[in-house]
């Protein structure tokens, strides 16, 4: 193959139409090859005017019930040679998670976006989505490599992704171990955390009254991926978003 570059970022909602196409036209600038947009909120007819927007390929999850979070898009630059062999969503409809495989010079690459659920409230729950639905995938599809991304609403360190957190270790540690067993099981790579082991960056900064830090938004890779990752970074948080954009750069060439 050769380098390719993935930019991943909770968007906060995406359903007005100058936010929308703000955003988008800043995003293409960056010249990614890949695009994970997640917590996008789009409905149906949003969607159609990204699909007029956007150029390159698109693969999208939406949650059609009124007032609600969640949506993923993943978007392909225009010009960039794959074909979109397969794709699918969440089981329930909700915008909670999208994949697409491509292939990319005979090449089977997993693409998947992720927005975890964000009610701490349902710890075991949210636990299940991530052991049925989303790893789920990974079991039961056939693919080279796989890229992982988005805001999956829990960090995997205590200690060094979080700050000001009242009881970090028992922070949605249901769902916390149901990734990390997956993590072990599929031989992934959290490719930022095993890249930089002690650097502390956060992708989200509650501004209300906790003023907790954290990284929520990451990639999961698999070791393959991981070895021929030569950048990963955490991008400062600009307006009109409230997370940080995360990128991974890989150059399967090395």
């Amino acid at each position: 193959m050769s380098e390719i570059k993935v930019r991943a970022l909770n968007v906060n909602g995406l359903g007005d139409d100058k936010k929308r196409n703000k955003a988008l036209k800043k995003l293409s600038q960056k010249k990614d090859d890949f695009i994970i947009l997640v917590d996008t909120r789009l409905k149906r007819e949003s969607l159609n005017q990204v699909h007029n927007t956007w150029t390159g390929n698109i693969h999208s999850s939406i949650n059609e019930q009124p007032n609600s979070s969640g949506g993923i898009l993943i978007l392909a630059r225009r010009g960039l040679d794959v074909i979109p062999k397969k794709s699918g969503s969440d089981k329930t409809k909700k915008g909670r998670m999208a994949w697409e495989i491509y292939e990319l010079r005979g090449h089977r690459i997993l693409i998947m976006g992720i927005y975890g659920p964000a009610n701490g409230g349902a710890d075991a729950k949210n636990a299940e989505f991530y052991e049925e639905e989303v790893f789920e995938v990974l079991d039961n599809e056939t693919y080279d490599n796989v890229i992982m991304a988005g805001d999956w609403n829990v960090f995997l360190n205590p200690k060094l992704d979080q700050k000001h957190y009242g009881n970090p270790e028992k922070y949605r540690s249901k769902t916390r171990a149901a990734i990390q067993s997956k993590i072990r099981t599929h031989s992934l790579s959290d490719v930022y955390r095993d890249q930089n082991p002690t650097k502390t960056e956060f992708t989200f900064k509650d501004r209300t009254g906790s003023h907790t830090h954290s990284r929520l938004d990451y990639f999961l890779v698999d070791q393959e991926t991981a070895s021929y990752t030569t950048k990963t970074s955490i991008e400062p948080i600009t307006t009109p978003f409230d997370h940080s954009e995360i990128t991974i750069t890989i150059d399967y060439d090395t």
